[in-house]
């Protein structure tokens, strides 16, 4: 019994001595964390000091600051709308009382992004209608799409009409109807631009869109921004019979940047077309686009290389890969479209990048990686000094790759996001901004 007790004493007294000694140890540790807090908090606000901020940080997209073009639109040359000439000037049907319809097809507003309907057969398209049957009947059918299509135009009116008879719209299982063929209305100058909503119709009667838009108090500059995967007969915008319209400010970069590729490039699967990320980055330049996506039908055709050619561009996004039906067709086809552009365009930079990866890559994935920057690296090696290359390896962080897709092929928001991200670095360096 006096063995036990005396036993159990000991072994009290160890933990004892065990415990005082971690708790001697959780105090120093303590004092030594306080003082490398301490240390940081301080080296922290001297680094805000130096910045002359007291302010706390805030999150930031990798894009520069928006910037207002610091324009007086007061200041603009307006003409009211009701005097406009009767050849701008429609009539639909059911047109709303109040208001003046501007006909998008008389070129009284700027329209970029798509051929004008002057110059298209009275049609509007991303592709000329007459050249149609020297085209595949996929992209046919999809040039009739308006991704990468804006209107803009100047006005002190609080409100505004959109009408637009819709023709081909695509309805897909995988995509919302208002990033399919939705538009989007934003309000601002510049690289400042806010986004204020859609007409919200087209979503119960995908044939018509009619609705009215708030705009708020004072002149602003409108942008329109046309569906991705929706094509439109007529167009209207209607304004106030009592408001006054203007033209924009002209773009920092006044020539479209033009974007070639698959279903991605040309939107989806985003949930509203501002959101698509040539969208993004055209906006952030304070650029028009030019948006040559074509879903599951971008396979390097002579036909649509030419029809880029022909293109009065500041700069050519080559993201053309993914619809390539091999990657023995993609070597085939991918360094003669590189070519056809250049060989008329000596002067645009021209910036390659490969289809993005939602899990680690393939090795078909590798290869055809390989191949897009195979003809980066000839056109180097041939001397053309204004080429570029994005990875698409930065596209996504390799940890959260599952939250950037719809359905591991497309993009949702925040993969269009990431890879606007990614871009814009090289576009910037690209085009001297």
């Amino acid at each position: 019994m006096n063995n036990t007790v005396k036993l159990l004493s000991l072994l009290l007294c160890i933990v004892l001595v065990f415990s005082f000694a971690a708790c001697n140890s959780a105090e120093e540790d303590k004092k030594g964390n306080d003082s490398v807090s301490s240390a940081v908090s301080e080296e922290a606000s001297e680094d805000a000091k130096d910045e002359g901020t007291d302010e706390p940080s805030t999150p930031s997209f990798g894009f520069d600051k928006p910037v207002a073009s610091g324009t007086d639109l007061s200041a603009k040359e307006y003409t009211a709308v009701s005097a406009l000439p009767e050849t701008s000037i429609g009539a639909p049907g059911d047109a709303m009382e109040g208001y003046t319809y501007i006909d998008m097809k008389s070129g009284t507003l700027e329209m970029t992004g798509i051929i004008p309907p002057s110059e298209n057969m009275d049609t509007f398209g991303r592709l000329y209608f007459e050249k149609m049957g020297e085209y595949s009947a996929e992209n046919s059918k999809l040039g009739q799409c308006l991704a990468g299509g804006r209107i803009r135009f100047v006005t002190d009116a609080e409100t505004m009409v959109l009408y637009a008879q819709m023709g081909v719209v695509y309805k897909l299982n995988h995509f919302s109807a208002k990033g399919a063929y939705g538009f989007d209305v934003y309000v601002g100058t510049g690289t400042d631009r806010t986004y204020i909503g859609e007409p919200g119709n087209h979503l119960t009667d995908p044939t018509l869109v009619h609705s009215v838009v708030q705009l708020g108090k004072g002149y602003k500059e409108v942008t329109v921004v046309l569906p991705l995967y929706g094509g439109v007969n007529t167009m209207y915008i209607g304004l106030p019979d009592d408001a006054s319209v203007a033209a924009p400010d002209a773009y920092s970069i006044e020539k479209p940047i033009c974007f070639y590729g698959s279903s991605i490039t040309q939107g989806g699967c985003v949930t509203r077309p501002g959101l698509a990320y040539a969208n993004i980055l055209c906006f952030a330049m304070d650029a028009p686009c030019y948006n040559l996506g074509f879903s599951g039908s971008a396979k390097g055709e002579q036909a649509i290389a030419q029809h880029i050619a022909s293109l009065d561009i500041s700069a050519f996004v080559m993201d053309y890969d993914y619809n390539a039906p091999d990657a023995a067709h993609l070597k085939a086809t991918h360094y003669d479209f590189y070519k056809t552009v250049r060989e008329v365009h000596p002067d645009i930079p021209i910036i390659f990048m490969a289809h993005p990866c939602y899990t680690l890559p393939t090795a078909n994935d590798d290869t055809r990686t390989a191949i897009v920057k195979a003809t980066y690296d000839k056109a180097v090696s041939e001397g053309d000094g204004n080429v570029y290359y994005v990875d698409n390896a930065t596209f996504f962080p390799e940890d959260y790759r599952d939250l950037v897709t719809v359905d591991n092929s497309h993009p949702n928001d925040i993969g269009h996001l990431l890879m606007a991200e990614a871009v814009y670095p090289t576009l910037k360096e690209a085009l001297g901004k």
